[in-house]
């Protein structure tokens, strides 16, 4: 009897060694400059993630994988809705649009661009900022959030932005479900992989 509460009482050990020693995902708590001095700091990084987009005309749902490296960034989307695979290379002065490797369309505005040649687009200028949960420098917003200081719930240029879910990554808590809602416009935005660089 004696062994097997020895054993009782360093099985209980472990498991709260374990359990002192492995943080929830997504739950590192920082005050707010912190947290957005840390991800300010992210100039580059890349993402796998779902996006479903729903308007009053049509649903589109799409694979998107998003690299950013400072102003330069490069989005491959893949849908069955109408695009097949296109391929978005932009930085702070023109955006260009490859449906193939000939086939490509400038522009100045990376909105503009994909809701011209694809019908729909995502608010990418922002959205640099509010997929690692920032708010847009310089531009009025206002800002709701979690217990850790994520920021959760976001108003900025017309759009409602919540965030549902966070993980850690290299002990950076990101977000993994972003909801965008405007008055037209609805898109969710399930990131299944992070990788910062």
């Amino acid at each position: 009897m004696k062994i097997t509460y020895a054993f009782l009482f360093l099985l209980c050990l472990c498991l709260a060694g374990c359990a002192m020693f492995t943080p929830t995902p997504g739950e590192h708590y920082l005050s707010w400059q912190a947290r957005q001095k840390q991800l300010t700091a992210l100039n580059s990084w890349n993402l796998q993630s779902a996006v479903g987009i729903k308007n009053l005309k049509q649903r589109i749902t799409a694979h998107v994988n998003w690299q950013q490296a400072d102003n330069n960034y490069i989005l491959n989307i893949t849908s069955q809705f109408n695009i097949g695979g296109v391929k978005i290379v932009g930085d702070s002065n023109q955006v260009i649009l490859w449906r193939s490797t000939t086939n490509k369309f400038v522009a100045k505005n990376p909105e503009e661009l994909m809701f011209k040649e694809l019908g729909w687009s995502l608010p990418v200028s922002n959205l640099r900022h509010w997929i690692l949960g920032l708010p847009v420098p310089n531009k009025t917003h206002i800002l709701q959030f979690d217990a850790y200081n994520h920021l959760i719930h976001l108003q900025q240029q017309g759009w409602h932005v919540s965030y549902a879910d966070f993980i850690s990554v290299d002990n950076i808590d990101l977000p993994t479900t972003i909801l965008l809602t405007n008055a037209k416009l609805q898109i969710k935005i399930v990131i299944k992989e992070w990788r910062l660089s």
